[in-house]
């Protein structure tokens, strides 16, 4: 991500030449990082499925895009430019693919620009559509916890109970029935919380040794 960083920004600052050679370095520290990625101990965070992975791949579009565009280089770096960063029918799957790896490697907010610019482009692919909406749903629900992590402004009890079930299922796990039965079951405890003002998913997390 550093390499690629620097490359955008020198393209940014319309220094071609400076930017072509710095794309350079990003395949050549695409096809390290995945050559070697087996042989660290570190466990991937893949945000869609929310679990832990053993591997990374999605490097479709530095093998193919950048690859060919680098090989095909004639002179012309405003062409080169153009080629590279467009979106084709063509080359749409390796744009997604793209937009995958962003998403493995903790830059979600680079996911989401990415993924959205494609769809905007595409707006009835289905893939694109599909891998942007099921982001931007994990990325709205993080934010929603967040919030949650607060003590809000509620306009009644039945408003927190809302969110400490919705932190039960998205925080510990809890299925939807089980978590209504559960401050349901809880009812008196929850009274008091809110009256001292927890915050919904504290009191969502007093209740993680029943999980699962």
């Amino acid at each position: 991500m550093y390499f690629e960083c620097k490359a955008y920004e020198l393209y940014k600052l319309g220094y071609l030449k400076q930017s072509f050679d710095a794309y350079e370095n990003v395949l050549k520290a695409s096809e390290d990082f995945k050559n070697n990625v087996q042989n660290t101990c570190y466990k991937w965070y893949d945000k869609i499925s929310e679990c832990g992975i053993d591997e990374i791949n999605n490097f479709k579009w530095y093998d193919e895009v950048l690859s060919k565009n680098l090989k095909n280089f004639k002179g012309d770096y405003d062409e080169f430019f153009l080629k590279l960063f467009e979106i084709t029918p063509e080359n749409i799957s390796s744009c997604i693919d793209k937009a995958k790896l962003y998403s493995k490697i903790y830059q979600a907010d680079l996911a989401v620009k990415y993924s959205k610019k494609i769809v905007e482009k595409y707006p009835s692919h289905i893939e694109a559509n599909k891998f942007y909406n099921s982001l931007t749903k994990v990325i709205e629900k993080n934010k929603y916890l967040d919030e949650c992590d607060k003590f809000k402004n509620y306009n009644n009890i039945n408003e927190y109970i809302d969110d400490i079930i919705f932190c039960l299922i998205n925080s510990c796990g809890y299925s939807e029935e089980d978590a209504k039965q559960l401050v349901k079951s809880e009812k008196e405890m929850i009274k008091r919380m809110y009256k001292s003002e927890d915050p919904a998913n504290d009191v969502a997390m007093d209740f993680y040794p029943l999980c699962g």
